[in-house]
């Protein structure tokens, strides 16, 4: 049948769709949809020709009927004709005639009425069936459109969402440092009291500024990155000067630094640098 085909090509379309990275949802030509939704609804008058087939039925059925009545009719005046030269003959042949015109009409009548009564059935059966395919394929079509309205909604605001986010200003980065406002460890000068202009320091011996290749040996490439001025790669960098030292880190209780390679080899018993955070 023409509108169960195109109830499965609906199916079909539906369950090839393409599928969304967001939950089930999927993407329908909605243009071809529309066509099958008409297809279906020029489909359902098909019943209504069926009707008119079972109708014509019933005419040729009832002309059946009155031509054989019309024959037995002919059949009894024609017997009735013959046996006319007798009285008796005639008045049983009339008896005779009347009986049978009597059981034509009777037996045309229950004729008549088994197929008034099977074409109003069928008739019947054809409309509510032509309504409920009518109805469930508006239905379909409906819950059809609006799932794909919904899920078209959905797509529309992932795609906001993401115009609005790369529309978003960048967030503002952390200002490079300069060599007027270097870290107040690595710039603090050597006093003669042995503090480093801040008020750290114990007064009895000098603190060196580290140098950047002992902040290359101690603290790595980034480290020295970032004593030359060069901004940092990421935000999320941690920044190990912000930190609190910890009890195993030189430094951490006073604990004197090693000598950075290369650098004071020669000094010998001169005391090193000592960090002071």
């Amino acid at each position: 049948m023409d509108l169960l085909h195109h109830v499965d090509q609906i199916e079909e379309l539906v369950a090839n769709a393409q599928r969304m990275p967001i939950g089930g949802r999927a993407i329908v030509d909605r243009q071809r949809l529309l066509d099958l939704v008409d297809r279906i609804r020029t489909s359902v008058p098909n019943e209504v020709h069926e009707a008119q087939k079972v109708i014509e039925e019933r005419e040729s059925l009832l002309r059946d009927a009155e031509e054989e009545a019309q024959l037995l009719v002919a059949r009894a005046e024609e017997h009735v004709t013959k046996l006319s030269t007798q009285h008796e003959i005639v008045r049983a042949a009339e008896v005779r005639a009347e009986e049978i015109a009597q059981e034509a009409e009777l037996r045309a009548e229950e004729r008549l009425a088994e197929v008034y009564a099977e074409i109003e059935g069928r008739v019947s059966e054809s409309r509510r069936f032509s309504e409920q395919q009518m109805v469930a394929a508006d239905r379909y079509a409906q819950e059809l459109l609006a799932r794909l309205e919904q899920q078209l909604d959905a797509f529309r605001k992932s795609v906001r969402s993401g115009l609005d986010q790369l529309e978003a200003p960048p967030a503002a980065h952390r200002e490079p440092p300069r060599a007027d406002r270097a870290d107040p460890v690595l710039a603090a000068p050597v006093t003669a009291e042995g503090g480093n202009g801040n008020g750290n320091g114990t007064g009895h011996e000098p603190t060196p500024q580290r140098s950047r290749s002992a902040l290359g040996t101690f603290m790595g490439p980034d480290a020295e990155a970032v004593a030359d001025g060069e901004p940092e790669a990421e935000q999320a960098v941690i920044d190990d000067f912000a930190m609190p030292p910890l009890d195993d880190q030189p430094g951490a209780a006073g604990d004197s630094l090693p000598p950075p390679s290369g650098e004071h080899a020669e000094d010998g018993p001169e005391q090193q640098p000592r960090l002071d955070f």
